[in-house]
């Protein structure tokens, strides 16, 4: 089960009653003693919905310390899920007469009709509900992958999406290591070193791939990252992808190049890698290059797998233009999706790079020593 702590003030209003604050608390109007002030901590949480809050232990001299924090716990974290698509509440709350609690998402979806009993689902916001959330402060669900963000319960799904520290699992069979992705890189190229197979980008290499071969794991030779080479047996042969190990939010960077050749013929397949946590079926793209049953002797892939960049073209009016591309592509390649976005001819672009004219269409974005963020001056035409 997990357990989320947050804290926030006690105040008290003017007209002698509480409220919730995040900031200095402004004591106002008749002062309570300390037994009054328990007192009325123990009935607002008697008489809330919040049935799951278990209030920790405080003495009298927390009470007393003035702007002190009240440390709470939530033993079913579940109690702030909006009862219709069940994911955290967000600001603002909506509940129905009955008091099913609507957040701000299905309110609209729903006609202003309750889903569960059918009431009337009132516009006017539940501001306890909203106030409670503004404050309630928890830490990342990734923590102990190392991710130290302490975020508002209402924003945790966006930063879940986000987060960097997403458990990756360990690739090889039989081996239960959990850790963010470089965590895991380092654990593999210690631990598995034998298991692995070694690459650099932009050059090709051969793997030799049996039709029992699940996964084939690649861990590239500079920064160690680690790729997974999937193979599984479909109806007409087996689909042969590459996934790449890291969480969600961050952009795929890499594609790649698989051929495989037999006496019967060759197959090819270009594409982009798909960032996975675990590798399963499941997780697998459904993008593969299908290999029909019979070219297998064990057979040979060749690979090349490519990381993905981003350089800027700059006209003369100092306009710039971003472009993703590969190492591997070429110059025509380059001058093709320049056209695409800016609409200038390919036989109209004199393009400039350290000084030199990238004149030569068959040469790759590798060769002219073009890396991340480099800046292409566009000299012709004239703008």
């Amino acid at each position: 089960m997990r357990v989320i702590a947050f804290y926030f003030y006690l105040n008290l209003n003017k007209n002698g009653g509480t409220e919730w604050v995040a900031g200095k608390s402004n004591n106002r109007g008749p002062r309570k003693t300390k037994s009054q002030h328990l007192s009325t901590l123990r009935t607002l949480f008697a008489v809330s919905i919040f049935q799951n809050i278990v209030m920790e232990s405080c003495t009298k001299d927390d009470v007393n310390k003035k702007n002190s924090l009240i440390p709470m716990m939530i033993s079913n974290p579940n109690a702030f899920d909006c009862c219709i698509c069940f994911q955290p509440l967000t600001i603002p709350v909506f509940q129905c007469d009955n008091g099913h609690i609507v957040c701000s998402t299905c309110c609209p979806n729903l006609g202003n009709k309750c889903d569960k009993c059918s009431k009337r689902i009132s516009l006017k916001r539940c501001r306890a509900f909203d106030n409670l959330l503004q404050y309630i402060k928890m830490p990342c669900p990734n923590e102990k992958y190392g991710c130290k963000e302490t975020i508002s319960y209402s924003k945790t799904r966006k930063h879940e999406e986000e987060c960097i520290y997403v458990p990756c699992y360990c690739p090889l069979s039989g081996c239960d290591f959990v850790a963010s992705s470089e965590v895991l890189f380092d654990h593999f190229n210690h631990k598995h070193g034998d298991s692995r197979i070694h690459f650099s980008y932009g050059s090709s290499f051969v793997v030799s791939l049996k039709s029992n071969d699940e996964v084939i794991v690649l861990q590239e030779h500079t920064n160690g990252k680690l790729l997974v080479l999937n193979n599984s047996e479909v109806h007409l042969g087996n689909a042969v992808n590459i996934s790449c190990i890291g969480p969600n939010s961050s952009e795929s960077r890499y594609s790649y190049d698989i051929s495989a050749t037999s006496q019967i013929g060759c197959l090819k397949l270009q594409y982009v890698t798909k960032n996975i946590q675990q590798s399963t079926l499941a997780t697998h793209s459904s993008e593969f290059l299908l290999i029909p049953f019979g070219y297998f002797e064990p057979l040979k892939l060749e690979i090349c797998i490519t990381p993905k960049i981003q350089i800027f073209v700059r006209r003369g009016n100092g306009k710039m233009t971003l472009l993703k591309v590969v190492i591997s592509d070429k110059i025509a390649d380059l001058k093709e999706k320049y056209m695409n976005v800016e609409g200038i001819p390919v036989n109209q672009q004199r393009l400039m790079f350290g000084r030199k004219q990238l004149d030569d269409d068959n040469c790759t974005i590798a060769d002219y020593n073009i890396q991340e963020n480099s800046i292409i001056y566009l000299t012709c035409p004239a703008s």
